[in-house]
């Protein structure tokens, strides 16, 4: 062996040199396994964290799922029960309608202290903890923001307006992780839910699901004696819309009697009134009656009742009451009918004096016939000696030299308070002439 030129070790005689693989400085002869020793704790601690995380917000997703449960199961609650939820008249009931909504956000939220709970998988049910209206997570705190779900709140960050709401907070607690001590432990998962009850103040093109249109397409009136008992029908007249013309009413729609056309125009309605002296009382009570249908099968002659309980009919009992007085003996004066008649102007009596609506008063007039007989005499001066009055106004014959016909109100008639009203009419004399002979 030589060294030639360079520095270089050469072979003589076809020798290798024993030291070539012992010079190389190049080998990476054990590098990976190095490597290898050092990453594989961080690539098992990243495992860990992406593993465990991906546990903590499937756990955190299913407390949430509770946390909304139990809100949405108290707002059912609310709905069926929010007029108790809110009324201080009673505070008995209102209590026990508070634990009903509380019990149902419990069930649902899969609070381990109630039993069958809903929503209860995924996480252990001894480590989980629901609370209502609290100001924190921290168990044992119910109802720390003031009240539960029937008191009315001061604002706060969530409801800047207060009111009335649950609060729904579900945690989980010692959350370990799957890789033991590689991974990491969550000491506390949590979810919240809030729902919010307020009564509706408007709202635009909103029809509630399940409520029938109201459309009246077929409506009928009765006249009934209520001197009977039960009250015993009379007569009924079956009603259409009267025609386009006689439809003065904004946003109202005018029936009147079917006489059998295809339009109808306003008319009177025959009823065969009873002999008063069959009634105990001084007169006759006639109550009238309507009854109105959403669909044309419905049956009128089924009682107020079963029609209400239909959801497409309604009926009202006397709405209107004529009175039917005792026979007058044929020598004794007497009236013979009455006419209301709006005031004119801003009177309130819409549509009408007998039927007004939408109104705290009704101005009206009243004409009344009376029937004098044989008094009605320019001698004996009927309209000098007699007053006719109705509610306190008098009246006036509209022929004062014809004291049978029509007497009419001298001023306007006030009905002062809304709802039914009683027309009053009413007669007095005195004569003081000695000559006159009034029978």
């Amino acid at each position: 062996m030589a060294l030639s030129k360079g520095g270089a070790l050469k072979s003589v005689h076809g020798v290798e040199p024993a030291l070539r693989g012992r010079l190389s400085v190049c080998s990476e002869r054990g590098a990976v396994l190095a490597l290898a020793a050092v990453m594989l704790p961080v690539f098992l601690l990243l495992s860990a964290l992406v593993v465990d995380t991906g546990n903590w917000f499937t756990h955190k997703r299913q407390l949430q799922n509770r946390a909304d449960a139990g809100a949405l199961a108290a707002g059912v609650e609310y709905a069926a029960s929010y007029a108790s939820c809110v009324q201080d008249g009673d505070a008995t009931l209102k209590t026990a309608t508070a634990a009903a909504i509380s019990g149902q956000a419990r069930m649902y939220a899969g609070d381990p202290g109630v039993v069958g709970a809903r929503n209860t998988e995924i996480a252990d049910q001894t480590k989980v903890d629901v609370i209502l209206n609290s100001t924190s997570y921290t168990a044992g705190s119910d109802e720390s923001d003031g009240g539960g779900p029937c008191f009315d709140h001061a604002p706060d960050d969530i409801s800047p307006a207060g009111g009335h709401w649950i609060d729904v907070k579900a945690t989980e607690r010692d959350l370990g992780s799957l890789f033991a001590s590689f991974g990491l432990p969550l000491a506390r998962n949590g979810a919240r839910a809030r729902l919010e009850i307020h009564p509706a103040v408007s709202d635009n093109g909103f029809i509630p699901l399940a409520v029938p249109e109201t459309e009246i397409v077929k409506a009928q009136v009765r006249y009934y004696d209520h001197c009977a008992s039960p009250p015993r029908l009379l007569g009924s007249t079956d009603l259409k819309p009267l025609k386009d013309m006689y439809q003065t009413v904004p946003g109202t729609v005018l029936w009147g009697p079917d006489t059998g056309g295809v339009e109808v125009d306003p008319s009177s309605i025959p009823v065969e009134l009873p002999v008063s002296s069959g009634c105990a009382a001084e007169y006759v009570p006639i109550g009238v009656e309507v009854r109105v249908a959403g669909r044309p099968t419905v049956d009128f002659t089924a009682d107020c009742a079963t029609l209400a309980a239909s959801r497409f009919g309604d009926c009202w009992s006397r709405l209107s009451q004529i009175r039917v007085w005792r026979d007058t003996p044929a020598t004794v004066p007497h009236f013979q009918g009455v006419t209301l008649e709006p005031a004119g102007g801003t009177s309130g009596c819409s549509p009408d004096a007998y039927f007004a609506r939408n109104a705290v008063s009704c101005v009206y007039t009243a004409t009344v016939y009376v029937d004098w007989l044989d008094r009605d005499d320019l001698e004996l001066n009927v309209p000098a000696n007699f007053s006719l009055i109705v509610n306190g106004t008098p009246l006036s014959p509209v022929d004062p030299s014809n004291a049978t016909g029509d007497w009419r109100s001298d001023g306007a008639i006030v009905t002062t308070a809304a709802g039914a009203s009683t027309v009053r009419l009413s007669w007095s004399w005195r004569d003081r002439d000695p000559s006159h002979n009034w029978g």
